[in-house]
């Protein structure tokens, strides 16, 4: 008897250790089943990333698919920055006919992305058992998860942004395919530094002449692909103009634009330099680059100015503002923002964002 009372005791005991350890496992993974179990894993937005909405979505039982024409190199860059901070890893990439296809992997699901470069046409494929977020991330970005364009594709043609170390003023597509790029206050050593660039990446040269507005055209060949330079020294403005269809370098990253330093202020017992004493205060000058990035956002009331510095040029001031404001979908975007204002005028020279 007392042999079978003791294996009872035993019995007991083990029952009891087998409900606690069983308890403790339900505590630590919780009582509810995973969401992503449930209605899938969440998926950046590509929405998000390029800051504006698809030309098309198409439906289909198995998912969606968010289709985009004039899809940058810039685009590109966005797209691959904001998928790595958001989690994603590329699970698989291959490249046929011109066009990237790359399988993006997170937490088990995955989603496709197609780019092709010459056509500058992408698209992201959503499968039914994935979600897309509602809002956008405000993760850190830092690298690509992407490959390197001119890696895939082939080196591009050359950028003046890469040679000055400066955005353009202006992006734009004309009518018949071809893409052009405006910097406005481009002066002798940004025409000098071009050149040398476009010698270093073995450029030719054609028969260049003077327009009718007296601006110098030059015709460029690198490889097989062409494009053109324009340069009015008068106007101090240059523009290249590449078309349809052929490959340009990637735009080099905001980390490599060089921050512009505060001009410190003269001492008490030195007199200040001429060119301060203008029609517009440097506080007015302030206002005036204020209120035309307010004019610029979707929603001006919503401009968080975090903080500014002033370069104080030969006759403007430069202002690097970083601020926040209210994006087309309700979130929040951080960005920098440069605004030259003339201080003898009054007027804007010159204005981009990162």
């Amino acid at each position: 008897m007392r042999a079978d009372v003791r294996w009872k005791r035993l019995a007991a005991i083990a029952v009891v250790l087998l409900m606690l350890l069983c308890g403790t496992t339900a505590m630590a993974s919780g009582l509810f089943p995973k969401s992503e179990e449930l209605f899938g894993v969440i998926m950046p937005d590509i929405r998000f990333a390029v800051g504006r909405e698809p030309d098309s979505i198409e439906k289909g039982s198995d998912g969606e698919t968010f289709v985009y024409q004039s899809f940058t190199p810039s685009d590109y860059d966005a797209y691959g920055q904001y998928a790595k901070a958001e989690g994603l890893k590329l699970k698989h990439q291959d490249v046929t006919d011109g066009t990237l296809t790359a399988e993006l992997e997170k937490d088990g699901s995955s989603i496709t992305f197609q780019y092709n470069y010459a056509k500058k046409e992408a698209s992201v494929f959503y499968p039914a058992d994935v979600r897309r977020e509602k809002e956008k991330s405000d993760a850190k970005l830092s690298g690509t998860i992407l490959p390197d364009a001119n890696t895939i594709f082939g080196k591009g043609l050359p950028r003046i942004s890469t040679a000055i170390l400066r955005y353009p003023d202006n992006k734009e597509t004309l009518q018949d395919g071809s893409y052009c790029e405006t910097y406005q206050n481009f002066g002798e050593q940004d025409y000098a530094s071009f050149s040398s660039y476009l010698k270093e990446a073995e450029c030719s040269v054609g028969s260049y002449y003077i327009d009718d507005q007296g601006a110098l055209v030059i015709p460029l060949t690198m490889g097989e692909s062409s494009f053109v330079f324009t340069y009015d020294q008068l106007r101090a403005r240059a523009v290249a103009t590449y078309p349809d269809g052929v490959i340009i370098e990637t735009e080099i990253p905001p980390s490599a634009i060089p921050t512009p330093v505060p001009t410190a202020a003269p001492k008490a017992t030195e007199k200040p330099k001429p060119t301060q004493k203008t029609g517009y205060s440097e506080s007015e000058c302030w206002n005036i680059a204020e209120n035309y990035l307010k004019g610029i956002l979707k929603n001006p009331n919503s401009l968080q100015i975090h903080s500014h510095t002033t370069f104080i040029g030969a006759n403007s001031y430069t202002f690097t503002i970083d601020y926040s404001a209210q994006n087309g979908f309700g979130g929040y975007n951080r960005e920098t923002y440069f605004i030259e204002v003339n201080f003898n005028t009054g007027k804007i020279v010159s204005a981009f964002g990162t």
